[in-house]
This record gives C-alpha cells, structure tokens and sequence, in this order.
C-alpha cells in the first residue's frame, strides 16, 4: 500500500459500502505487511543476547525454557526459584532466569 493510498483513505473516508471492501482489502494488506515485518511477533522467550562489554543485558531464558533444558516441569523449575535454590527473578508476575544461574544451579 502506499503512502497516496492511504492518505486518499484517510481524506476521503469512503462514500459507503462501495468503498467499505477496497478499504478492508487495504486494511488486511497493511496487517499482513505487519505480520511479516514480525510487528506482531510475542516475546514468550525474551531475550537479550550477551555480548562481551559494559552494560551489555545477560540472556535470559523463562521457566518453561529452564524446564525444557533441565528435563522437568515447569511447575519444578518455578518451585525451585520460589525455594531460592535458583536464582532468578521475578519482574510482574513472570520469572526471567540467566543462563549463568541455570549453569550455577546445576554446577
């Protein structure tokens, strides 16, 4: 879509149901670019990438993540950073683990 389509759109606002499909056909096309551009794409497994230097995040890995590497529940792995036996933490009502505490509880 360009950028004429969608001002022609926004000014002119359609004259009725003859406009109505042109303008919804528009509207798919636009979600659909979105989709592919990956707008919509869920974080389930955040993450930052490690990279050597200051201020550089840790990467984080979620419980589901944790259990999958480990062989066990979700349920275990949530358990065991509720316990403190894993260190991790909770930020609103999700649980973010690095991979060096991963490592460090299996060490």
């Amino acid at each position: 879509m360009s950028s004429q389509d969608a001002q022609g759109i926004e000014k002119g606002g359609g004259s009725g149901l003859g406009t109505l499909g042109a303008e919804l056909a528009v509207g798919a096309q636009v979600a659909q670019s979105m989709v592919n551009a990956g707008a919509f794409a869920t974080q389930a497994t955040p993450v930052a990438t490690a990279a050597a230097g200051a201020g550089a995040l840790p990467e984080l890995i979620s419980p589901a993540e944790a259990a999958t590497s480990l062989g066990v529940s979700e349920a275990d792995v949530i358990s065991s950073l509720e316990a403190g036996d894993l260190k991790g933490r909770k930020i609103g009502t999700q649980w973010r683990i690095t991979r060096q505490a991963l490592k460090d509880f299996l060490g």
